[in-house]
């Protein structure tokens, strides 16, 4: 078998095997998905394809960080927003206004508004594919064997927009054995989870293999909602997601992987509370009671009941497919096509108000006669988008002597489009009535891309391959054009085609050194571009994001592999960075100028005793306005707001610890305890409250999270391999804020689920 297929397939370090001296070290159970057995004394060595190669993870001059399918587990991941809490300098929550779209930060980095027209800082890639939309970030992910974060400018090997990080996310492919394996969980306000993995080895002797896994959740909603019965209430949720895989050799140097998945997402949104208002809105939609409608609701703290009107479920539809295939042209060569497909279909119903049936006197402005009618402080009775994307991505890896190389060409082409019906009473002032406002935006955007990149690494033989020296180069060229028809009150108010393009060329240096075979330290300069691009209802484009990101970074093992400790501090230049705003409820990207975010990011992992796991982590980011210029819309003048705007999403501190302790009970099977805390500082969502003065009021506080895990796994009955777990949530019942808005005249928050427990019953054979 040719050697590059034994560096994909992750049998082997990559080190070991261009040394070709060491005996390939088989992959750790943080990898293949097993809980670590009783009588470990030793961290697992983790492997990363974080440099589109596999390779150690203390060998990777860079941050990131990998999650393996058992730590996944451990924390009941089912989508990408709950692994937020538990990676040093990553946010990740739901956003205001959608069920399937997430608000994802990496060294406070992100984007806050998640239409098709938002090209995120955040590259998300699953099995080598790009999910270019931030909108379909929260589909059910089945089977997973290990997410990677990579932290910074990745303007080189993961290049798409990423200005801030890509999250890079692998499927178990399919194993050589068969097996079935079943998990099924119950938990706090009905939740049910159904989770199935059945492999069948090889099929006959035809050199194939296959996957099929399916996954089923369920719960009620959170908070009941008071203007009808039944399960539906905010929070709700039922979803079920269909993944299949079949890989095999068609050759003895030619391999492929199959992929397809499915997921069918039906959901009634978090209920939105308003927390502050201005007098004129509290004393109008007051009246709403007796005039015959549901009471106004109004106040801080997380309620468990409201008039939370009737607007149906949002229902979601995702698909995609990928075909990867290896060539292996000689033992040092390989040609890789991953040819990619995703078509997303979302439509959305959102109370944004947060309110039931509320009755107001209205003024029709036509006839100037008032009457008693229905009225709502926000609503989005349709918010629908659809995306079809298509990617196709060839590399060229291999090694001469003491250099390794990825070149690659990179295609991308989106077309997507989006209808965006706003709803909303304008209270006159003195707030006895209010004129109601029809606000339709219709959208569609065609996004072509194409790039080039190539990287380059230098480990001379003659220093025994202790020094890395490592460079690369990207172009890309990104073209868009929109068609747009906005209106108010059904009078068209901005009707346009427009079409722009923008090129760039990124690049990367850095330099490593291995001091010991268990310390290496690395200095690393990149750079990244966001695409720029249009935003219904204004005029115009707004320009690329541009980075460039300083980083230095030691990864090291400790006293006979029982202490890991790797760390970085960076320093990123931001020029034109692209900022969300809220002008009356409606969301604008501008660019702000410059901005310079700094910060540090730490992990630690400890084995003090055999069977006995700590961990630690902490983030920081200090970011600072060099300039945020403002266009003063009374005078006309642009003026620096730099000492005035706050970085919207970003949380200055974030940490946390945890420990796992694992026992074998003879006879019975493996017995583990893990508890994990994590703490996460204030953050605002909006920049300037001069445009949102309700900014401080939906900000999001600071949190904590204290959650603990007992499982029993390893449990051998007639052939069967079975494990129990009992898990905890947010054990404090904190109260937590994931999402604001501000709407000029009042302001609204999302919180998180408070406390929650379940029980998961797992079977494998």
């Amino acid at each position: 078998m040719a050697i590059w297929r034994r560096i994909f397939r992750g049998s082997c370090t990559l080190s070991s095997i261009i040394a070709l001296s060491t005996p390939c070290i088989a992959q750790s159970s943080e990898m293949t998905g097993q809980p670590n057995q009783a009588g470990t004394d030793k961290l697992e060595e983790i492997v990363v394809t974080a440099r589109r190669q596999n390779e150690a993870l203390q060998d990777t001059p860079l941050s990131v960080t990998a999650l393996g399918t058992a730590t996944l587990e451990r924390h009941n991941v089912a989508n990408l927003e709950a692994i937020g809490d538990i990676v040093p300098n990553l946010d990740i929550a739901v956003t205001a206004g959608s069920t399937t779209a997430a608000n994802i930060y990496i060294r406070g980095i992100g984007t806050y508004d998640y239409q098709i027209y938002t090209d995120p800082p955040i590259s998300i890639y699953i099995d080598g594919v790009l999910i270019a939309r931030p909108g379909a970030a929260l589909f059910d992910l089945v089977d997973l064997e290990r997410v990677e974060i990579l932290r910074g400018p990745q303007g080189t090997l993961f290049g798409r927009n990423t200005t801030g990080g890509a999250i890079n996310m692998t499927t178990q492919a399919p194993l050589d054995r068969a097996s079935f394996r079943q998990r099924v969980g119950y938990g706090t306000d009905d939740e049910f989870t159904f989770r199935t993995a059945i492999d069948s080895g090889e099929i006959g002797s035809s050199g194939l293999y296959a996957k099929l896994a399916y996954s089923h959740r369920q719960r009620d909603g959170y908070v009941r909602n008071l203007n009808r019965g039944g399960s539906r209430d905010p929070g709700w949720l039922d979803s079920d997601a269909i993944w299949a895989s079949l890989r095999g050799d068609l050759a003895d140097n030619l391999s492929f992987q199959l992929n397809l998945d499915y997921s069918d997402y039906r959901a009634q949104q978090p209920l939105s509370q308003i927390v502050a208002a201005d007098d004129d809105v509290i004393t109008y939609f007051s009246n709403s009671e007796a005039l015959g409608g549901d009471p106004f609701q109004f106040g801080t703290g997380r309620v468990k009941r409201a008039f939370a009107g009737y607007q149906p479920a949002d229902h979601s539809e995702f698909f995609g497919t990928s075909l990867k295939v290896d060539y292996d042209v000689s033992d040092d060569i390989l040609i890789r096509n991953i040819t990619g497909f995703r078509s997303n279909s979302i439509n959305e119903h959102s109370n944004l108000g947060g309110q039931g049936r509320l009755k107001g006197i209205v003024l029709d402005p036509g006839s100037g006669t008032t009457s008693v009618g229905d009225v709502t402080p926000w609503t989005l009775p349709h918010n629908d988008t659809s995306d079809d994307q298509f990617t196709n991505e060839l590399q060229l890896i291999g090694k001469s002597g003491d250099l390794s190389y990825t070149l690659g060409l990179f295609y991308l082409e989106s077309d997507g489009s989006l209808i965006n019906t706003n709803l909303f009473t304008f209270v006159l002032p003195g707030g006895t009535i209010g004129i109601n406002q029809n606000l339709t935006r219709r959208f569609k955007l065609k996004t072509r891309s194409y790039a080039g990149y190539g990287q380059v690494t230098y480990k001379p033989g003659s220093m025994d391959e202790r020094l890395e020296l490592s460079a690369g180069i990207r172009y890309t060229s990104d073209k868009k054009r929109i068609k747009e028809n906005t209106t108010f009150n059904e009078i068209p108010t901005n009707v346009r085609e427009a079409s722009d393009s923008w090129d760039n060329v990124s690049g990367l240096g850095s330099i490593s050194y291995k001091w010991t075979p268990y310390l290496l330290t690395y200095l690393r300069v990149s750079t990244a571009y966001r695409a720029g691009g249009f935003v219904p209802n204004t005029v115009g484009s707004y320009d690329p994001e541009k980075a460039i990101a300083y980083e230095a970074g030691i990864k090291s093992e400790w006293l006979d592999s029982r202490v890991r400790f790797n760390a970085s501090i960076f320093r990123t230049n931001y020029k034109d960075l692209q900022i969300q705003n809220t002008i009356q409820g409606l969301p604008v990207v501008t660019n702000a100028g410059r901005a310079v975010y700094q910060g540090t990011e730490a992990e630690l992992t400890v084995m003090p005793v055999r069977d006995l796991q700590l961990q630690a982590s902490i983030g920081y980011v200090d970011p600072k306005y060099k300039s945020y210029l403002f266009v003063d819309p009374v005078t006309g003048d642009s003026i620096d707001l730099s000492d005035e705007a706050k970085f919207n999403g970003v949380s200055k501190v974030n940490a946390a610890a945890g420990f796992q302790y694992s026992t074998m009970i003879s006879d019975v099977g493996l017995l583990t305890f893990s508890m994990d805390y994590s703490y996460r500082s204030k953050k605002y969502w909006f920049p300037l409250t001069r445009l949102t003065p309700y900014n401080p009021d939906v900000a999001a506080g600071a949190s904590n999270n204290l959650a603990a895990r007992l499982a029993l796994s390893d449990v051998e009955v007639s052939g069967v391999k079975l494990g129990f777990e009992l898990w905890v949530d947010n054990i404090t019942d904190e109260l937590v804020r994931a999402a604001g808005l501000d709407f000029g005249s009042f302001g609204t928050v999302v919180y998180e689920r408070g406390r929650t427990v379940g029980l998961n019953v797992r079977a494998e054979f």
